[in-house]
């Protein structure tokens, strides 16, 4: 028995791989002992019948010999078998032509009696006095079943319709049914139509605690009152030469215009950049020129004058302007 260690496995394995023929001899000696270790596994025969063929084919002697031996036992005929049939038994009967085959099986049956089963005799009840026997329930239901085969057999086997089995008096029934539904129905639309058409006539409903239409009061919804100036605006002012903060102003609540208003002749009023008259110049403006009022400090009014060179934000006296439109107070 070969007995090689893991090693030694891996090294003729590696070897049979590289083609060396008595690697290939050796390992399909040492596959046929795995085999009959493990007949159940297959792979040890087929391993042994590869590197055998492998080896035999690279020229290799007690290969080739292994190979020719096997072969050979392969080669020679089985031995036939053995019947297990007795000897006194008689040859199966030759089979009968199709043509008189019909012919046989009748003559056969008629030779043969008939085989009948034993005889059933219904066993009697016996009961005690005064005991009445009890009904069959299957019985009560085949009898109650019977009418029903009855009409399904007239009918040919097919499905009887829902209303196949009433009677005159039945469809009577029906048909006043219907008519008094239909009756039902035409009694209500008609009393609908004629109730709705007299509250399209008289413009009123039933309902005595609805208002009058002439008592109804329409109720003119008030308009929001925007903030003013708008953000847009009041950045604007942030952005300009006034040294007031926009957050200290009184600012109106509505857009208010007011007119320069100095007297008669070229006198002007100042445009200053505080609510002051500490504070610097900026502009003058002409009597007569219109502006924009934003907000209100004490007695002095911001406002937007439309200079030539473009617009100014400024201080000046509420003294000296005239409102055309809006409120500075």
């Amino acid at each position: 028995m070969i007995d090689w260690t893991e090693q030694q496995e891996q090294e003729m394995i590696a070897r049979a791989k590289a083609g060396d023929p008595e690697a290939n001899y050796q390992l399909s000696l040492w596959a046929l002992e795995r085999g009959e270790e493990e007949p159940d596994e297959i792979r040890w025969n087929r391993l042994a019948a590869k590197c055998l063929v492998k080896a035999a084919q690279a020229g290799h002697g007690p290969a080739q010999e292994r190979l020719q031996a096997l072969l050979e036992q392969n080669a020679q005929p089985a031995a036939p078998a053995k019947s297990s049939a007795p000897a006194n038994q008689t040859p199966p009967a030759e089979p009968v032509p199709i043509s008189g085959g019909r012919r046989a099986r009748r003559a056969q049956q008629e030779q043969k009696p008939a085989r009948r089963g034993p005889r059933i005799v219904p066993k009697e009840e016996v009961y005690e006095d005064g005991e009445e026997p009890e009904e069959d329930e299957d019985e009560e239901e085949e009898e109650n079943e019977r009418p029903a085969r009855r009409r399904k057999a007239k009918s040919g086997g097919k499905k009887a319709l829902p209303f196949s089995s009433w009677g005159e008096a039945q469809w009577r029934r029906m048909e006043r049914i219907c008519i008094g539904i239909c009756a039902l129905l035409i009694v209500a639309i008609a009393v609908m139509f004629f109730t709705g058409r007299r509250r399209s006539g008289t413009g009123q409903t039933s309902d005595p605690t609805m208002p009058q239409a002439g008592q109804v009061t329409e109720v003119t919804p008030e308009p929001e009152v925007e903030p003013y100036p708008d953000d847009t605006v009041k950045a604007a002012i942030q952005a300009s030469d006034i040294e007031v903060q926009p957050a200290d102003l009184d600012y109106v609540k509505a857009a208010t215009t007011a007119t320069v208003t100095v007297g008669t002749g070229n006198k002007t009023l100042r445009l200053r950049s505080g609510p002051n008259t500490n504070y610097r110049q900026l502009a003058e403006m002409p009597n007569g020129t219109a502006v924009d009022v934003f907000a209100k400090k004490d007695d002095w009014a911001l406002v937007l004058y439309q200079a030539d060179d473009g617009p100014l934000y400024g201080w000046c006296s509420s003294s000296y302007l005239i409102t055309t439109s809006g409120s500075v107070g």
